[in-house]
């Protein structure tokens, strides 16, 4: 019997018909060698179409390849224990593809491995005992939901290079040694919902990394709310590099090894967190938090942050488009959204508020979804004629919903060796201008005075209403 990944056998996917190429219920063992296209069963070029289903791929070079090949399937499988570069499945300029349900496991190094791709949508699929769990490397537009990531010995989540405007809903990454790793510039990143817990060094290694976005997730809690902390901190920059920054929004975060600061150190690297642990109102800031060309308001009367909506992004068809008009805060829920073509008809589906928020054919000006209480309204373009599975999505973020209510700036630490370990928030001023704006009923933060330092915390001297209160938090 060959040795795993030495055998000379492949199978070599050249099939341009969808229908033309389907492995169904099928096992493919000591499969592949280290050479192009023979690396297990390849997907190989533009034109390249196929699914594979409900099989069992193991001990080869490489599991499943796609090289340059555009929507395909690949659901339900068992990918394991092979030992290539990268292992499990790898997704090489490939865009538009459907990974669901698959379970990657024991494969040398990554579970999924996606390069250079974009618009690929991964759902529900386990990826465990790896050495990373699912790597984006210089991929965007990707989107990622539900998804299990947990006992691979290095990364759950590992985002590199120009990894981009990735939407991630609903994914658990635990019990690895780091839950999120954002390294050599991803930015702009949207998470909502994620649970990451019980990670052995830390839930989010950032290094280089910059506007990347955490909502309604947990941070060392698990999602029955269980306090399960990643053990060395739940956050941390790598100190020296470019100023990394991270935006929470509404996240329950672990106090027990909480943040750590010492990546803290140089102007620009921060972290700000709204309304965090059901602090209703509140902004927290660690590091050199910066304002440029902006004004930082915290007003009793509005909120600290509206609802907002991502750019639509085409996951699978050809040529329709969305455009969302407006968000509405009264209503608007963070989610993914997905515009979905089945049974002929379009489906608005969240993926919190539940499918079938709207249904409708063909395009259609200012919809409004739903049609009561509508969290959105966008005008949706659709191109020819549809086909089953086409799809359409973006994430829409709900308002922080914290008007009428007392706010609070509350400042924690930074590196030790920067800014005498003290949070700071600059701004530049100019002649007779000040970075606050305030009302009777405003927060007021005194622009020269207000800020006095005691022991590695900050003491914030504001006025509200009539009178002067002091906020600490340490």
């Amino acid at each position: 019997m060959a040795t795993a990944g030495g055998n000379s056998s492949y199978i070599l996917n050249l099939a341009q018909n969808t229908t033309s190429f389907a492995l169904a219920n099928g096992e493919f063992a000591y499969f592949g060698a280290d050479a192009f296209p023979k690396y297990g069963i390849t997907f190989n070029g533009v034109l390249t179409k196929g699914s594979i289903s409900s099989s069992t791929v193991r001990n080869g070079y490489r599991g499943i390849h796609l090289y340059a090949s555009s929507h395909n399937i690949l659901t339900g499988n068992n990918i394991y224990s092979n030992t290539g570069i990268p292992g499990g499945i790898s997704l090489q300029d490939s865009s538009n593809n459907i990974l669901t349900e698959n379970n990657c496991f024991s494969n040398a190094v990554d579970g999924i491995y996606v390069y250079n791709s974009s618009n690929n949508t991964l759902t529900q699929n386990n990826t465990y005992s790896n050495y990373h769990a699912i790597y984006l490397y210089n991929s965007s537009n990707n989107t990622l939901t539900r998804n299990n990531t947990y006992s691979n010995s290095n990364v759950g989540l590992y985002f590199e290079s120009l990894s981009s405007n990735n939407t991630l809903t609903g994914n658990n990454s635990y019990s690895n040694s780091y839950g999120i790793y954002l390294w050599n510039g991803p930015s702009n990143n949207t998470l909502i919902g994620n649970n990451i817990y019980s990670n052995s060094d830390y839930g989010i290694y950032a290094d280089a990394s910059f506007g990347n976005a955490f909502i309604d997730g947990n941070m060392g809690y698990s999602i029955s709310g269980d306090s399960l902390k990643n053990t060395s901190a739940e956050v941390y920059y790598q100190p020296g590099t470019p100023a990394e920054s991270l935006i929470l929004q509404g996240v329950r975060l672990n106090p027990t090894a909480g943040i750590h600061v010492t990546g803290m150190d140089v102007a620009g690297a921060s972290l700000i967190s709204y309304n965090q642990d059901y602090d209703t109102g509140t902004v927290r800031i660690w590091g050199n938090y910066q304002l440029a060309g902006s004004t930082l308001t915290l007003d009793y009367t509005t909120q600290l942050y509206v609802s907002t909506a991502t750019t639509p992004k085409l996951m699978r068809g050809t040529g329709h488009s969305a455009i969302v008009e407006a968000t509405y805060d009264n209503y608007a829920v963070s989610q993914l959204i997905t515009i979905n073509y089945r049974s002929g008809s379009w489906h608005v589906d969240g993926s919190s508020t539940g499918i079938d928020m709207l249904t409708f054919t063909g395009s259609q000006p200012s919809l409004n979804v739903p049609a009561g209480n509508p969290q959105f309204s966008m005008n949706f373009t659709q191109v020819g004629t549809p086909q089953e599975g086409d799809t359409v999505d973006f994430s829409l973020t709900a308002a922080s919903n914290d008007a009428n209510k007392q706010k609070k700036l509350l400042f924690g630490y930074s590196a030790a060796d920067y800014n005498g370990r003290d949070s700071a928030q600059r701004q530049p001023r100019r002649h007779g201008q000040h970075p606050y704006r305030h009302d009777s009923r405003e927060l007021h933060l005194l622009p020269v005075r207000g800020f006095r330092r005691f022991h590695g915390f900050v003491l914030l001297v504001y006025q509200y209403g009539a009178g002067r209160h002091t906020s600490k938090w340490q």
